[in-house]
């Protein structure tokens, strides 16, 4: 009742005001539903993150993905897991692609700083697991929050095998390919990179699916199939079988 009482006294003093001072405190308040709209929705969908998703091909720009957890914000990931989810219009956009292609996967380009003498030594004593999988709308709650028992089919490496004994970066990019003959609504909805060692995530990219690596380029390539596997940076003993890290930051299944 006193609230409502309020909201009158409001209205009324708003009236008696000139029409300058009516357009300008009209203007203040727009600004401050639109300010807390976009509030509740980046609460509601998560943050920005710095990140971004391509489609190959494709005219648009690269565009944002959701970060669902203070790790997916940035491109600098250190040690733990980076929970990335896409937005409606992205998730519209990979299924256009995937019913145009058929066979797709989804492409991460990363980064992660060498090592010079000592310090080298130092960082090749323990295993290094960095793995990269999707995430599906199974892994969401009715509310949209992402369950903490989501299993993943992975592909994944050991980063001592790309840390090299010199200074500057290296660099890799991994290819995990979405399982073909998928219904629109069993496609993927997101991205979890989890890694034990600081990496640099730079992007996403949509393309189509290709099984194998190359090593010719700037960036030597690894493509993993939709039932996960490991790969080395020489790319002459792929595992295709799913899996096998003995130390893994995420439960993870073999895709049936």
């Amino acid at each position: 009742m006193v609230f409502t009482e309020k909201i009158k006294t409001l209205i009324s003093r708003f009236f008696k005001l000139d029409r300058k001072q009516q357009i300008a405190v009209a203007a203040i308040a727009v600004f401050f539903i639109l300010d807390v709209a976009v509030f509740i929705f980046l609460r509601s969908k998560g943050s920005w993150s710095q990140v971004t998703v391509c489609f190959d091909g494709a005219d648009s720009a690269p565009e944002k993905v959701i970060a669902l957890n203070s790790l997916a914000s940035g491109k600098k990931l250190s040690k733990g897991s980076a929970f990335y989810k896409f937005t409606e219009g992205q998730q519209e956009m990979l299924r256009a692609f995937y019913e145009k292609n058929g066979s797709v996967g989804i492409n991460v380009r990363v980064g992660l700083a060498n090592r010079f003498g000592k310090s080298f030594e130092k960082a090749q004593e323990e295993q290094k697991v960095f793995t990269y999988g999707f995430l599906y709308a199974g892994d969401f709650n009715k509310k949209g929050k992402l369950t903490a028992d989501a299993k993943k089919v992975l592909s994944g490496c050991d980063l001592r095998s790309f840390i090299k004994n010199q200074k500057g970066l290296s660099f890799f990019s991994t290819e995990l390919s979405i399982e073909k003959n998928l219904a629109s609504s069993s496609l993927p909805v997101g991205i979890v990179v989890s890694t034990e060692y600081p990496v640099k995530i730079y992007d996403f990219m949509v393309m189509p699916a290709k099984i194998g690596y190359d090593l010719t380029g700037e960036i030597p390539f690894y493509g993993i199939p939709s039932n996960g596997g490991s790969f080395p940076p020489a790319g002459n003993s792929f595992d295709f079988s799913g899996h096998r890290f003995t130390k893994c930051l995420i439960l993870i299944f073999k895709f049936r």
